[in-house]
């Protein structure tokens, strides 16, 4: 391996350990009828470093194995069908910029989309040094973990500029709260944006942990992972994010069926045994000390009104996303414009509501189809199902299938995989991890448990 390629390694690493922290110099405010705040995010910079860096690698193979056969050996890369997907989705998403109400908003979710590829690639072909990029999740998610306990522990978070921090608290209007009777609880943010982008955070995190459960040969490694299991599991309770909790445990559930055929009557106690068992036992007695807040949030006892209230907006976003893509089924609104297609549209029919009611469609295949139409969702599936293919076809157990199944769930009941570039980034580094076998195979006869 090149001093390049080491390098890039390096900030891929850092990369993941900066994801959930959002830093940003913020551009534009998000003006009436659209969405989103325009910004240069750390993750920005560390990309751009990384796209200066993959051009001098690629320079200076050029100038090794000449500019000939360097580019015959791209275009055999290039036509790849993954690849070829992933540009042409791209590329399209770009051209939406043509019939796009606001092109700069249009503009800036193509660049998002076009850098979580990106990222996606590179993980791809450094897909060696997964075990070093699981190590990073796991670290990063742990500390996520933890911040998002002492928020909910003092039931607010504070502000901070230079690590992207708003304010939030259980009293205040507009943050994700669950309420029962007149008590309002926080729910955990860490340091992302909206409890469900940190929850969604976690379960990567727990996938990665479990990955390497898998690869580890010492007991200090498993009770080290089991422990930082512990944590991520704890935040994951706190965030309250139901979708996640849904999409989660169908991915350890397809983790469990397709690695039935992996079970060996060697092992005394199994790593993801051990994981199951300690889980229901911290989750229960979670759930005994924390039941106020969790009854309300899974509706027992009857729904609150903050929770009808936000059903009834979640089942009017889906209308919303549906008469986007009925009203331009084949190119769609253009990309990121369904806000401002929606308000538009209210002007034009008089029926203007109020201002937080206008928001992406929390559906992601939905929001795709109304905003990139029936092209977009098509080359969407397309390149979704080579990657599901190619860890289907693995020998062994591809464990962050797992984490693509929970994107999957909890992608029908949110907007943020597509909306925010911190869920692009989850959303893609699934797929990425996922797309190749997910670790050696295990040897037996040094199983550590």
């Amino acid at each position: 391996m090149t001093r390049i390629d080491s390098i890039l390694v390096a900030l891929l690493s850092v990369f993941l350990f900066f994801i959930p922290w959002q830093t940003a110099f913020i551009i534009q405010q998000p003006a009436v009828g659209t969405t989103g705040t325009l910004s240069i995010t750390l993750a920005d910079i560390l990309l751009v470093f990384m796209g200066v860096l993959v051009c001098i690698r690629e320079w200076r193979l050029c100038m090794r194995q000449g500019m000939r056969i360097r580019m015959m050996r791209f275009g055999i890369y290039i036509r790849k069908p993954l690849l070829m997907l992933g540009l042409a989705l791209c590329a399209y998403a770009f051209l939406s910029i043509v019939w796009s109400d606001n092109r700069f908003i249009a503009f800036a979710g193509a660049l998002r989309l076009s850098q979580a590829l990106f990222v996606c690639v590179l993980f791809i072909q450094y897909r060696k040094h997964r075990s070093l990029f699981a190590v990073c999740i796991v670290a990063a998610a742990v500390l996520q973990s933890l911040f998002g306990f002492l928020q909910f522990s003092m039931q607010q978070s504070p502000a901070s500029s230079w690590l992207g921090l708003a304010y939030h608290a259980a009293h205040q209007l507009g943050d994700a709260v669950v309420e029962v009777g007149e008590t309002r609880w926080l729910r955990a943010y860490g340091s992302l944006p909206h409890p469900n982008v940190l929850a969604s955070f976690l379960s990567l995190g727990l996938f990665s942990c479990l990955y390497l459960m898998r690869i580890v040969r010492t007991k200090f490694h498993v009770w080290l992972l089991l422990g930082a299991w512990c944590a991520m599991v704890s935040g994951l309770f706190f965030a309250f994010s139901r979708e996640v909790w849904i999409g989660t445990l169908v991915g350890l559930c397809v983790i469990a069926l397709m690695g039935r055929r992996m079970k060996s009557g060697t092992e005394k106690i199994s790593p993801f045994l051990m994981t199951a068992v300690v889980s229901s036992v911290l989750i229960a007695s979670l759930s005994v000390v924390y039941w106020e807040p969790l009854s309300g949030r899974l509706g027992i006892g009857g729904a609150s009104p903050l929770e009808q209230k936000s059903i009834s907006e979640r089942m009017q976003s889906y209308r919303d996303g549906l008469s986007l893509a009925r009203r331009s089924p084949f190119v769609g609104v253009g990309m990121h414009q369904s806000v401002s297609a929606l308000y538009n549209q209210d002007v034009k029919n008089n029926a203007i509501r109020p201002l937080y009611a206008y928001q992406p469609p929390h559906n992601l295949f939905i929001l795709i189809f109304g905003e990139l139409g029936i092209i977009g969702i098509v080359l969407f599936g397309a390149l979704k199902i080579i990657f599901l293919a190619s860890s289907v076809r693995t020998v062994h157990m591809p464990i962050f299938l797992g984490a693509v199944a929970m994107v999957a769930i909890a992608g029908m009941f949110d907007h943020f995989f597509w909306t925010l570039q911190s869920g692009l980034f989850v959303w893609w580094i699934a797929f990425a991890f996922s797309y190749t076998p997910s670790f050696a195979p295990l040897d037996r006869k040094k199983n550590v448990l």
